[in-house]
Order: structure tokens, then sequence, then C-alpha cells
């Protein structure tokens, strides 16, 4: 897989894959041990690194 295939991935779906925990007050938001990551689409937001792009970049 090349950077232009992994940027189409949806992000949801790569989260759920490497076994994030959806946040039940959020559905924007999965959550682990001191990490905290919003999604939308294709477009990320890593709240603890306070960093974030967008799939298509």
């Amino acid at each position: 897989m090349n950077i232009e295939q992994l940027r189409q991935l949806d992000v949801t779906a790569v989260c759920c894959l490497l076994g994030l925990e959806l946040d039940p007050n959020d559905t924007k938001q999965f959550k682990t041990d001191g990490f905290r990551i919003a999604v939308d689409g294709l477009k990320w937001f890593d709240h603890e690194a306070e960093r974030g792009e967008c799939g298509l970049g």
C-alpha cells in the first residue's frame, strides 16, 4: 500500500481495527489510556498532541 492509498482509508474504521474504544458520550471520539482522538470521516484530531490532519492531504 502506498501513501495515497493510506490517505483514502476511513479513520474511524482504522481506529476500530486498532482496538480503540468509541467514547459512549461522543460518537466521534475514541479514547484509550492517555490518548483521545476525534474523527470526522477522513479528518482526525489528536487532542493530546494538539494535532490533526485530513486523509485527503
